[in-house]
């Protein structure tokens, strides 16, 4: 939904995270297993590929091509992750069309 004064929308995310080049930093196996780094079987957490649904509500409120935003995003991971990720984000900033401005410049 778009209109001069408000924006709002949908949208659905899906991602797929990867470590590499895991280091243990000099924590020992009991510190990795307690912070779900490697679980029961000695997997480590760079051992697989982790895919996450990421749904998010976008809105912004402002004047045609200069908008305040602020977006909502929930993380739904897709199989099982024994280690913990944060399932809700939101981010706040200013949105800013040029393309928009220059159409208002330029009738």
């Amino acid at each position: 939904m778009r209109s001069p004064y408000f924006d709002a929308a949908f949208n659905l995310r899906i991602s797929t995270v990867n470590y590499s080049n895991f280091d243990a930093n000099g924590h020992d196996q009991q510190y990795l297993t307690d912070h779900d780094l490697i679980d029961g079987s000695g997997t480590r957490i760079d051992a697989k590929t982790y895919t996450f649904m990421e749904p998010a509500f976008t809105i912004r409120g402002g004047y045609k091509f200069l908008k305040l935003q602020m977006q909502a995003v929930l993380a739904q991971e897709m199989q099982l992750t024994s280690w913990h990720y944060n399932g809700f984000m939101y981010t706040l900033g200013i949105y800013f069309s040029l393309e928009d401005a220059l159409r208002t410049v330029r009738p």
